[in-house]
Formats: C-alpha cells, sequence, structure tokens
C-alpha cells in the first residue's frame, strides 16, 4: 500500500511530467496566469500519446468489425475533450511570453510563417 501511495504521490507531483499533464487538465478553463515551458510541451507530449493511443485502439476495433462512424464519433469525442485544456494552456503559455492570446491567433492565420514564429514564441523562456 505503502509503495502505491509513493507511486501516485510521485506521478501528480507538480514537476513530475504527468503532474503538469494533470495541472494543465485542472486549469482547463482558466485563461488568467502562465504556464510554464514545462508544463506546455509536456501537455502537447501527453495530448498526442493520447491520441495516437486512441487512433490506435480504434484501428484494433476496426479490424473487429466495429462500424467505421464509431472510430469517427469516439476521436471526435476525445478531442474536444481536450480542446479546451488545450486552447487554456495556448493561452497562458502567451501570456508567460508576454503576449495576448488574440496575438497567437492572428499568427495561425498566416501560413507558414505565422505557425514558425509562434513556434518560437512558445519556446522562448518566460517572462
Amino acid at each position: 500500500m505503502t509503495s502505491l501511495t509513493s507511486i501516485l504521490r510521485w506521478l501528480l507531483h507538480r514537476r513530475s511530467p504527468f503532474g503538469l499533464f494533470w495541472k494543465s487538465l485542472r486549469h482547463d478553463f482558466n485563461w488568467r496566469g502562465r504556464a510554464s515551458v514545462a508544463e506546455f510541451w509536456n501537455f502537447l507530449l501527453f495530448l498526442a500519446l493520447i491520441l495516437v493511443g486512441t487512433v490506435s485502439g480504434l484501428q484494433f476495433l476496426g479490424n473487429l468489425s466495429v462500424p467505421e462512424q464509431t472510430e469517427e464519433i469516439v476521436f471526435l469525442i476525445v478531442f474536444l475533450m481536450l480542446l479546451p485544456p488545450l486552447v487554456s494552456v495556448f493561452v497562458r503559455r502567451l501570456h508567460d511570453t508576454g503576449r495576448y492570446a488574440l496575438q497567437g491567433g492572428l499568427l495561425l492565420l498566416l501560413p507558414g510563417v505565422g505557425t514558425v514564429i509562434l513556434l518560437y514564441l512558445l519556446i522562448r523562456p518566460g517572462l
């Protein structure tokens, strides 16, 4: 029992990768404040792992003759559940670099160059 408690405590520790992901999930509608570089990139890492796991699981289920629309609906539900925390951590990361969320959104409208500039802003250390 003690080892399980210590493992859970380590997983949810503020500075562990999963702890940073969990912090982003807890603040999913918090548009104020700042998100560190580590919090932002750990969230994206776990988001990618969850989406790849979802797609892999759905591919496995697809081989078991599950209707194709079911796979798309499940993926859409998982993505929509993770969209608010994604936008929130994105906005808080921009706040940490001294930018407004609207500036980041406008940069996304510029194909190619805007994405590169936004990536540079997200990599920079906070203020």
